[in-house]
């Protein structure tokens, strides 16, 4: 497998991946880009495909096509696609002119609800390039121009204002932010097509903007604004992205686990958005909460405690019945989970019992201890029924003992926040229903034998990925807090770690300690073979 690597064979984590162009390269190739308010796909040219905004829970976008050509010269050639965080860019080629384009959703600026094209155009003499841009919204919309931008709105109101702009159920602001296009086609209510020329002599960058907004025209052409200087934009993106992956970052003799670990962080990052109820993965699925706190723990604590924030107040809300999905928005009914109650109380329970392994906090334990005393006696309730009538497979649990076992360590992990509360009574009445539920965590053999037991591939471009993401995210969890078995005790930090013998180094940089809210100091190990340092 490594052989199909050879960029990952060495200890370079920050080199982007690299696919090669070829006949065999199919279009339909996905890659999977995202910041804390957008998700979308992007293919091996770097277009736009699936715009999703969980905030409003709607697609935005079904394809946004943008490619270069050179009117009466030969035609491009597509040489390179590299993939970084957060990006995607694109190598073009033509005699004595070379293109660079760029796909980003931007991260840590002014305005993420917004996706962002750069062409980087260097040529020797003057060249003129054409750039299309074909939009495929989804759905029908209402479609104008307004000073060279192109807005589609759904539903849009009467203007209103100075500047005569429209509220609307969603709208979308395309275009470049330094000039008009030249040719502009929007008679189909759900497509349009937009045709720009540009001049070229030396160096020459061209922006395109995309943003969108749930409330109306004012808010999407702010947001549009505070982002058209387009190359700060994507160096300030770059940067953070950067700066969050090198911290809590872990470097081992084997350079496949690395990567695949680097990976299972960025899926993170792209896994968890904003809703208006407080941050959440990006299918709103609670489960997916502890594998997330596992991973965030090692380089943004802080998100962490957002997703868990969200879990309590929910859990305060449904008194300890914790539903599958959560809502979009504060006022949505809540679906009872039925028996995968089981699954989604114990997500919470024992993704705050890591948190609490990892980044220990008196007053944090206290503000959810009543929403854990909740979950953790419906989990009760539920093992004394499922005791004295076991449930029937529904396709879902895979065996009648499964559910018993969930709850089993869901409620060890309460006993443990339980008695670092200092409430004797509850962890003496939930160890009684746990004791006899408990399976052995098998942490050790999943992580040493993760190329096997995950859904990691290596694909015909020779580039690695997770087909479900969240296997690289737990990976990457579990590596560090198994693998180092680092964890929290009294203040003190213990280590216990479980590295196969044939490793003679590890070196675990930079995880983030907080002090209340803040990042006060970082952790850094290092194992030479014979001393922990």
């Amino acid at each position: 497998m490594p052989n199909l690597l050879p960029s990952l064979s060495g200890p370079a984590l920050d080199q982007p991946q690299i696919i090669e162009h070829d006949e065999t390269l199919s279009e339909d190739v996905r890659f999977r880009l995202a910041n804390q308010d957008l998700v979308f796909d992007a293919d091996v040219y770097a277009n736009l495909h699936d715009l999703f905004w969980p905030w409003a829970d709607e697609y935005y976008a079904r394809s946004i096509r943008v490619w270069i050509s050179a009117p009466r010269e030969d035609e491009f050639v597509p040489l390179v696609t590299r993939l970084y965080p957060g990006r995607q860019e694109v190598i073009y080629g033509s005699e004595g002119i070379i293109v660079s384009k760029q796909l980003s959703a931007p991260m840590d600026g002014t305005y993420d609800r917004s996706a962002l094209w750069i062409f980087e155009c260097q040529a020797e003499g003057d060249r003129l390039l054409r750039i299309d841009v074909e939009v495929d919204w989804g759905e029908p919309l209402i479609q104008r121009m307004v000073d060279g931008l192109l807005v589609a709105q759904r539903n849009p109101q009467a203007a209103r204002g100075i500047y005569q702009q429209q509220n609307a159920e969603s709208t979308r602001v395309l275009g470049n932010p330094q000039s008009r296009p030249s040719s502009v086609e929007i008679d189909d209510e759900q497509r349009a097509h937009l045709v720009y020329y540009v001049l070229v002599n030396g160096e020459v960058e061209v922006p395109l903007l995309l943003t969108v907004s749930d409330v109306g025209e004012q808010m999407a052409w702010n947001g549009f604004l505070s982002i058209r200087d387009g190359d700060k934009v994507l160096e300030k993106s770059n940067t953070a992205w950067a700066e969050t992956l090198k911290t809590g970052r872990l470097w081992t003799p084997d350079a496949l686990l690395n990567h695949a670990m680097q990976i299972g962080r960025i899926n993170a990052l792209y896994g968890v958005q904003r809703l208006r109820t407080g941050f959440a993965a990006t299918a709103r699925d609670v489960q997916e909460t502890r594998a997330l706190v596992n991973c965030f723990d090692l380089f943004d604590p802080v998100q962490s405690r957002n997703l868990l924030a969200h879990l309590r107040r929910l859990a305060e809300r449904t008194t300890g019945r914790l539903p599958l999905l959560l809502p979009v928005r504060p006022k949505d009914p809540i679906e009872d989970a039925g028996a995968r109650l089981v699954y989604t109380n114990a997500a919470y329970l024992m993704a705050l019992h890591d948190h609490m392994q990892h980044h220990f906090d008196a007053a944090l334990l206290a503000e959810h201890y009543p929403a854990l005393g909740l979950c953790a006696t419906v989990l009760q309730q539920m093992s004394r029924m499922l005791e004295a009538a076991p449930v029937a497979g529904d396709g879902k649990l895979a065996s009648p003992q499964e559910p018993l076992f969930e709850i089993g360590q869901a409620l060890a992990c309460a006993v443990q926040l339980a008695r670092w509360r200092g409430d004797v009574t509850n962890a003496a009445s939930w160890a009684d229903s746990a004791a006899d539920h408990i399976l052995p965590p098998g942490q050790l053999s999943r992580m040493l034998d993760w190329a096997l037991t995950t859904s990691w591939q290596v694909g015909a471009n020779g580039t690695g990925c997770f087909p479900q993401p969240l296997d690289g995210v737990e990976l990457a969890g579990m590596t560090i807090w198994h693998g180092c078995g680092v964890a929290q005790q009294d203040d003190q930090i213990v280590v216990a770690p479980q590295w196969p013998a044939a490793w003679n180094w590890w070196a675990l940089l930079n995880v983030p300690k907080l002090a209340g809210s803040r990042i006060d100091q970082t952790l850094s190990l290092v194992w030479d073979g014979a001393v922990l340092h």
